[in-house]
């Protein structure tokens, strides 16, 4: 065997062992070079096939083709990224609230669903390639994720239908009825796509020619909303009557039944090796995949908010209490593997994304966080500004991330549920500081000096986002304690209220606000206001001057309920109320600073918006699918 010959050998559609899906062998990264590197010294070549399905192992991995990663819906992949990331492309379609249908990314093209269309765009530069349908929007919405198998993206509809589309061009390849709406991403092993819908059925279809495989489906008494996962020869899948199922991959037939205490409505079951992990209210059940037998139990501080994730036997799931748990599980029981929870700080619906050795979660509002999956600390944070493409160019206060992110081809992808894809890069350039808006009190202002006086602002960075652990404020070049608020990005500092009072002195005082982005970048602005204790002073809440004898709990609770309403000091982007002379000095910003990012309740400061990829939204949405069962809490898949 020659290594000329190697190449043409290797430039085959292969199936990926796990996922099923096709790859070009050569097209993914194996050069002649590299596979030469797997031929013995001797010249003997350690075995052909071994060699094709280790290439094919490779490009499988570069994937992302169905909800969870994997067959077996653990979250995880072996794929690392180096953090920072910095935004690459971001690709504008239209607005759908709590989007929670996972992106699939094979072979150079993320497919994804925003409401009632699919899109194809390029994971290079995001260039739009196709969308389904490619006229008028469909009656119907799609909640489930999409997965790609070989040729075919497929997915399920609220109108009741499966169906898949080709790759190539995003036209149908066939559809498969059911009676009810489809909200589980379909998953894929062996050639069967196995997906659940809301007319209680578990339904196997042959990928390639969209029949049935179990004749009639697998009944149940409810709902089945999750994707399955799949275990050696075991489908694995649960419905809202509280069952958990294991049946056989060929048959249907049932091995075994599992009763929860109550519907797993945020959860869905996971496989990792010989145990299955499911979570109904504050605790997560691993069940042996074998025989469905209770193994041991996870008592949580909060019920879960989402799907659990594993790699290499630890157990990672974020709580409605906004905090992350990851315990090192064992065979007959676990234990904390942190020493203490995470903190995310806001709600989250999306379960985490590990990839290597970092965990990712995308959470409400817009934020993402990368955590160290060895310790849980932070290793980056970004938040996403929402987008005005496709909602009558009327901005969102925020956009949620409800869908899971992807990690694939070396990029992060996350869909927000204004309708945008967007792709983090470790490599992309950033050289630009963070921006600073809203500044207050406003350039020159005259005011008196009397306590407490609010000095804040807004920091935003659009590429990599603002490294909190790098801000400071300084006050006449004194740097005093600041709080930072992650959902708002406001930046703020009041001088302190004491007894007696102390009031700035008169004159001009600077503020220096510092702040890096999380590639080092670093911004630092100074502005002025000035003091003149002449005029009147804003009025100071009773409660924080009141005699620091007076402490009966009584007699405050009285007090408090007299007084009036704090006057606030001037809200930031509010005109300044100059007295004579308060021009500020040369060089000082001015009045017309621009605007903040949105998620702040005020609008998105010029020049943010990224351009639209060729290929734009489509048409308006049409209308709404069917009304939502009972349990129609969106599922993140």
């Amino acid at each position: 065997m020659t290594l000329n010959r190697l190449p043409e050998l290797c430039i085959s559609r292969l199936r990926h062992p796990s996922t099923g899906s096709g790859c070009v062998v050569m097209g993914s990264g194996c050069s002649p070079k590299q596979l030469l590197m797997l031929v013995n010294k001797s010249g003997l070549v350690i075995t052909l096939v071994m060699v094709i399905a280790a290439c094919a192992a490779l490009a499988g991995e570069n994937d992302w083709s169905m909800a969870r990663y994997d067959e077996a819906q653990t979250g995880y992949t072996p794929q690392k990224l180096a953090v920072p990331l910095t935004l690459s492309w971001q690709h504008n379609t239209t607005k759908f609230s709590q989007n929670a249908s996972t992106p699939a990314v094979v072979g150079g093209t993320a497919y994804f669903a925003s409401g009632n269309r699919v899109y194809a765009v390029d994971t290079a530069t995001g260039t739009f390639k196709w969308q389904y349908p490619s006229a008028d929007a469909l009656r119907f919405n799609i909640r489930t994720g999409m997965t790609v198998w070989e040729d075919l993206v497929i997915f399920g509809g609220t109108d009741g239908n499966i169906y898949a589309l080709r790759t190539a061009d995003g036209r149908i390849a066939w559809t498969f009825p059911t009676r009810g709406s489809i909200r589980s991403t379909p998953v894929v092993s062996g050639g069967v796509v196995f997906i659940g819908s809301d007319d209680n059925n578990l339904y196997a279809i042959d990928a390639r020619s969209g029949e049935l495989s179990w004749k009639g489906g697998f009944r149940t008494r409810d709902d089945i909303t999750a994707p399955a996962a799949i275990a050696p020869g075991l489908v694995i899948f649960a419905s809202m009557s509280t069952h958990v199922y294991g049946a056989n991959e060929a048959s249907g037939a049932v091995r075994w039944d599992f009763r929860l205490p109550m519907s797993p409505v945020r959860s869905a079951p996971v496989v990792d090796g010989n145990i299955v992990y499911i979570g109904a209210g504050n605790k997560i059940y691993a069940l042996s995949t074998k025989n469905g037998q209770l193994r041991y139990s996870i008592f949580l501080q909060s019920d879960i908010a989402s799907p659990v994730a594993v790699a290499n036997g630890d157990v990672y799931v974020i709580c409605r209490n906004q905090k992350m748990y990851a315990y090192t599980a064992g065979l007959s029981a676990c234990k904390p593997k942190w020493s203490a929870a995470v903190d995310i700080g806001l709600s989250t619906v999306a379960p985490p994304t590990i990839a290597g050795d970092l965990i990712f979660v995308g959470c409400n509002k817009g934020m993402i966080c990368a955590y160290s999956a060895e310790d849980g600390s932070l290793v980056w944070r970004y938040t996403i500004a929402p987008s005005a493409v496709g909602n009558n160019n009327q901005r969102s206060d925020f956009t949620n991330i409800a869908a899971p992110l992807v990690v694939a081809e070396n990029a992060l992808f996350a869909l927000s549920d204004d309708g945008s894809l967007h792709c983090f890069r470790p490599q992309s350039a950033d050289s630009t500081p963070p921006k600073i808006y809203n500044i207050n009190p406003a350039p020159g202002t005259a005011m008196n000096g009397s306590p407490p006086i609010l000095i804040s602002a807004i920091l935003y960075d659009e590429s990599t986002g603002v490294d909190q652990n790098s801000i400071q404020i300084k006050l006449d070049d004194e740097t005093v304690d600041h709080t930072f608020d992650i959902t708002t990005l406001t930046l703020s500092y009041q001088t302190p209220v004491t007894r007696p009072l102390r009031p700035l002195r008169d004159g001009r005082h600077f503020v220096t606000v510092l702040a890096k982005d999380w590639k080092g970048n670093q911004l630092e602005h100074k502005w002025s206001f000035i003091v003149d204790n002449t005029l009147a002073p804003k009025a100071i809440p009773k409660s924080m001057r009141r005699d620091e004898k007076e402490d009966d709990s009584k007699n405050t609770r009285r007090r408090r309920r007299r007084q009036p309403p704090p006057q606030p000091q001037p809200q930031p982007g509010a005109q300044p109320q100059p007295g004579p002379g308060t021009e500020g000095p040369p060089g000082s910003p001015g009045d017309m600073l621009p605007p903040p990012p949105p998620g702040m309740d005020m609008p998105m400061p010029p020049g943010m918006d990224m351009p639209m990829p060729p290929g734009g939204p489509g048409p308006a949405p049409g209308p709404p699918g069917p009304a939502p069962g009972p349990y129609m809490t969106p599922f993140p898949g």
